[in-house]
């Protein structure tokens, strides 16, 4: 019964009271807090943009590697081989032939005529 005392108009019958978002004029000091905090969020913004773009430059670089990795042995996969560093060894024959011998395989890997300086290896030596 409180609220028909307070009331002016008897024709008006307040139903409820509710909390609705209004526009409201903001205080000096409330400007100034908010115009602080928007610097400070910008900031903050900046330095997030910044890393997130290092962390993505540092998730490019390593699927480029991984990429890099994966085609390579892609190639090696479908060639069924691969380039290794193999003991070799160069005989000079006769002919003057070089002949570069694989030592794990025993294969002959190129054979070409001697180098002047190779041939002069078969020149005895005076002492």
């Amino acid at each position: 019964m409180e609220q028909k005392e307070k009331q002016t108009n008897p024709a008006v019958i307040i139903i409820r009271k509710e909390k609705h978002q209004l526009p409201c004029k903001l205080t000096q000091g409330e400007y100034n807090a908010k115009s602080e905090e928007l610097s400070t969020t910008t900031l903050a913004i900046t330095a997030e943009e910044e890393r997130q773009k290092s962390v993505k430059d540092q998730m490019k670089y390593q699927l480029s590697e991984l990429t890099s990795k994966q085609t390579s042995l892609a190639h090696v996969v479908s060639r069924k081989e691969e380039y290794r560093e193999v003991e070799c060894t160069v005989e000079l024959h006769s002919n003057d032939t070089v002949r570069i011998i694989r030592d794990d395989t025993g294969e002959i890997y190129s054979q070409r005529s001697a180098y002047d300086d190779e041939k002069q290896l078969r020149m005895p030596v005076e002492s």
